[in-house]
């Protein structure tokens, strides 16, 4: 008597499987990658927000800000990157730094130094 095979072997399965794998890593790496660059956008569009805030208390004041604590008015209170972390923010003579730790965007060599040693993003101003 002959069986009749129908189905699938447990070969064919498996590399159908191994195949899905492969395809979702490939997928889901592109997608990691692209969620990095969305949250240093949002990183950078934050730290335009916080600049824009300092010289608006300067324009008003006549002085920078000793802290963003200083600046609550104009934004959230002690504003956090999409990761959580705050940003550093420094007073200079004449001037500040803000500095934000990022995943995929860096410059070659950080402008100024806030006291957040592992800040690899700053904005000088003015």
């Amino acid at each position: 008597m002959r069986k009749n095979n129908t189905g699938f072997s447990l070969i064919e399965l498996l590399a159908a499987v191994a195949i899905i794998g492969v395809l979702t890593a490939i997928v889901m790496g592109g997608y990691s990658s692209h969620k990095m660059k969305t949250r240093d956008a949002v990183r950078l569009d934050q730290m335009k927000t916080i600049e824009e805030a300092v010289e608006l208390h300067f324009v008003e004041s006549g002085s920078f800000p000793e802290s963003l604590a200083d600046i609550e008015t104009t934004i959230a209170s002690d504003p956090k990157d999409p990761s959580g972390r705050a940003y550093s923010y420094k007073r200079l003579p004449g001037g500040y730094c803000i500095g934000t730790k990022t995943e995929k965007i860096t410059q070659d060599s950080p402008p100024c130094s806030t006291d957040v040693s592992d800040d690899n993003y700053t904005v000088v101003g003015p």
